[in-house]
């Protein structure tokens, strides 16, 4: 009688109280309005500061007992980035006398609600410590915040939690007006990064596409057939790639197939470490004498951003795949970088519109079809760009085009979605 009564308690917990906590907890956690309004976009000074405290931080790790001081002006260059290139986020930070506030509004997806949150970290002889955390109307513990960045902190290193995020708090003071962090030396880094992105794999990483291992045999056999020496257009990959899947493939499983192709595609030509995001990454590669002369429109360059915004899209949609490539054209148009590129920009929205386009599932067998065919070319899926705008240094972007919101600049990215979608790939059939 006991073990019935306390099966019965048992399923009234979950089936009752469970779900009630958390629409309740739900409740409270979401808001109608953004604590933080909505920010300006980041100009190129501060993207070009923003990748110079990261620099500052990368290098501070190869110096034993090295010191990073960060102002208010580099914490808001960091936050206004992180908050371009992560779709729906607002971020702030504000340097104190006793430490450090961090306020953050996410808004949910495809909804007009928002998760507000706000944390207050203060000096203690152990670093910063967590003395506020608040979610919506829900204030949390701070202890038992503490012990979530303990007890999930990706890594269990010999019985004790230890992850890098903890340790740099530890470090960390504020020493008005300075954020002052005292990063690790490089090697206690680099073992918690190991630790700490072997569990976060396991945790968060991406499941592997379903047909990955044989997309990755094909690209073997194909690299072996290339030539050995000068330019390679990547659509001579592809078309021999698509041409073999397509026996593969069905039309109702395309779009898992040309997922497998973009994952396999940016981790070959583009940058191998792209397999970290996948849990469990066993993939041999063969193309490390290929993939430096693998181009588009002739160049190099193009196809990088072409391969790395397909992925992104993959990854975290097309605004955060595109943000990144703004950003990224933002930080070369300051002085000593190559320009704001209007070609470089044509290659990201190229490589959404081909992930996009190809595992949509009213459009990927047609993709797949139109790839593989004997007349598919570098001209079906990239347009040409020699007549871009590239080069063009902040005080001429600011001349010309103000900035990424205004009516200019938005004129010049229409224009090349024409150009984009104009091509045979998105045509009917």
């Amino acid at each position: 009688m006991k073990l019935v009564f306390r099966l019965i308690h048992g399923l009234f917990f979950v089936a009752v109280l469970l779900p009630f906590v958390g629409l309740a907890t739900l409740f409270l956690a979401i808001e109608q309005l953004p604590d933080i309004p909505e920010l300006m976009p980041p100009t190129a000074a501060q993207t070009d500061m923003a990748r110079q405290t990261l620099s500052r931080l990368q290098r501070s790790l190869k110096q034993k007992n090295s010191v990073v001081r960060l102002n208010q002006n580099e914490l808001n260059a960091l936050a206004q980035v992180a908050s371009k290139t992560v779709q729906n986020l607002r971020l702030y930070s504000f340097l104190h006398q006793r430490g450090l506030s961090v306020d953050a509004s996410w808004q949910l997806p495809k909804l007009s609600y928002y998760v507000n949150l706000s944390a207050e970290l203060e000096n203690s002889e152990s670093g910063l410590n967590i003395t506020k955390v608040q979610v919506g109307r829900l204030s949390l513990p701070p202890s038992w915040v503490a012990y979530g960045l303990e007890k999930f902190g990706f890594t269990l290193v010999e019985g004790q939690q230890n992850n890098v995020l903890v340790q740099t708090l530890r470090a960390s003071q504020v020493q008005f007006p300075y954020l002052v962090l005292s990063p690790l030396s490089l090697g206690d880094f680099n073992s918690l990064r190991r630790e700490s992105l072997a569990s976060a794999q396991d945790l968060l990483g991406f499941n592997p596409p379903q047909h990955l291992p044989e997309i990755q045999q094909y690209l073997t056999q194909i690299n072996q057939r290339l030539p050995k020496q000068g330019k390679i257009s990547l659509a001579t990959i592809t078309h021999q790639l698509m041409n073999r899947v397509s026996f593969k493939a069905l039309p109702e499983d395309a779009e898992i197939w040309n997922a497998s192709v973009i994952w396999a595609l940016a981790i070959n030509y583009a940058n191998p470490k792209f397999q970290l995001l996948l849990k469990k990454p066993q993939l041999v590669l063969n193309s490390e004498k290929v993939s430096h002369r693998v181009t588009l429109g002739g160049r190099r360059d193009l196809a990088l951003h072409f391969l790395y915004s397909a992925l992104l899209e993959q990854i975290g949609g097309a605004v955060t795949s595109f943000a990144i490539g703004e950003m990224k054209e933002l930080n070369d148009s300051v002085k000593g970088g190559s320009g704001f590129s209007f070609a470089d920009l044509t290659a990201d929205r190229a490589g959404i519109a081909y992930s996009r386009y190809l595992t949509d599932k009213a459009s990927a067998w047609d993709g797949m079809l139109r790839l593989a065919s004997s007349n598919a070319n570098e001209q079906s899926f990239f347009p040409p760009v020699h007549f871009l705008r590239e080069r063009i240094s902040e005080e001429a972007f600011v001349q010309d085009y103000g900035g990424t919101e205004s009516a200019r600049y938005q004129k010049e990215i229409r224009k090349i979605d024409k150009l984009i979608y104009a091509l045979p790939l998105y045509q009917p059939m």
